[in-house]
């Protein structure tokens, strides 16, 4: 791949990776457990398109994406899925930083975002009246 090649596909699969953590973290919010499973299964493999071609230089093929790991379980609570996709985002932030600083510089600002919207929907639920859907009786 060329540097433009590369770093054009690794801009979308990291643009990728920060909008589904974006729809995971409206998921979660919202108290659906089975799509914000589905939406975190998305943003693994988003990521594992990003470890991917930074370790390949090449994108993934089909087959190459079906053999990529991916979480052998995933949290069932809201603030376990919260910080699931927390942690996703710093795994992102870590690989770009350590192997391509350039791309984060010019993801920063997204990837900040992100996370505000992370703590946001984590406070709004820690305020939210205990009778909204999907907020747990008692809680």
């Amino acid at each position: 791949m060329s540097p433009e090649a590369m770093r054009a596909a690794l801009n979308d699969a990291v643009r990728d990776s920060l909008l589904m953590a974006f729809i995971a973290t409206k998921h979660a919010r919202r108290g659906d457990p089975w799509t914000t499973a589905s939406q975190l299964m998305h943003l693994a493999a988003c990521i594992g398109t990003v470890e991917w071609l930074l370790e390949h230089g090449t994108s993934p093929a089909f087959d190459d994406r079906a053999r990529s790991p991916l979480p052998n379980t995933i949290p069932a609570t809201r603030d376990d899925q919260l910080a699931w996709i927390g942690a996703s985002l710093g795994r992102l932030t870590a690989l770009l930083n350590a192997q391509h600083p350039n791309t984060l510089s010019n993801l920063d600002a997204a990837i900040r975002t992100v996370e505000r919207w992370l703590g946001a929907m984590d406070a709004d639920c820690d305020q939210a009246p205990a009778n909204l859907p999907g907020r747990p009786p008692g809680s």
